[in-house]
C-alpha cells in the first residue's frame, strides 16, 4: 500500500509578487486577458485573489490549486523551487501563444 503523497500548497500570488516582480507582472498582464476574454463572452464568474486583485484560474489552469505529482515528478517536498518550478510551468501553459517552448518565453 502507497503512503499518501502530502498536500503541498503552490507559491501565493502575494509572495510571487514581492519575490519575483517581473514574473508577476507577466501573471498580472495574463490575468487581465482573461478578464478581458471572459468579459466578452459574458462570463463575470471570475475567482480573484483577494491580495492581488488577479484571477487564480487563467484558461482552465488553477494557479491556487495544491502541487501533486506530475508523473515521474513527485511533488516531495514543499521547497519553494519546487513551488518556483510548478508555478512557471502553469504560467508558460496559459501564455497567448499556445506554445510551452520559445515563443511563450518570448511574451
Amino acid at each position: 500500500m502507497e503512503s499518501p503523497q502530502p498536500v503541498v500548497p503552490p507559491l501565493t500570488l502575494s509572495a510571487v509578487k514581492v519575490r519575483y516582480p517581473r514574473l508577476f507582472r507577466e501573471y498580472a498582464f495574463l490575468s487581465n486577458r482573461e478578464k478581458e476574454s471572459m468579459a466578452d463572452v459574458g462570463d463575470t464568474d471570475l475567482v480573484v485573489d483577494p491580495a492581488t486583485g488577479h484571477c487564480t484560474v487563467i484558461s482552465y489552469t488553477d494557479f491556487t490549486k495544491p502541487l501533486e505529482d506530475n508523473g515521474d515528478c513527485p511533488m516531495t517536498t514543499e521547497s519553494d523551487a519546487n513551488k518556483f518550478c510548478i508555478f512557471l510551468w502553469k504560467l508558460l501553459n496559459v501564455c497567448e501563444s499556445g506554445s510551452i517552448g520559445g515563443d511563450a518565453c518570448r511574451q
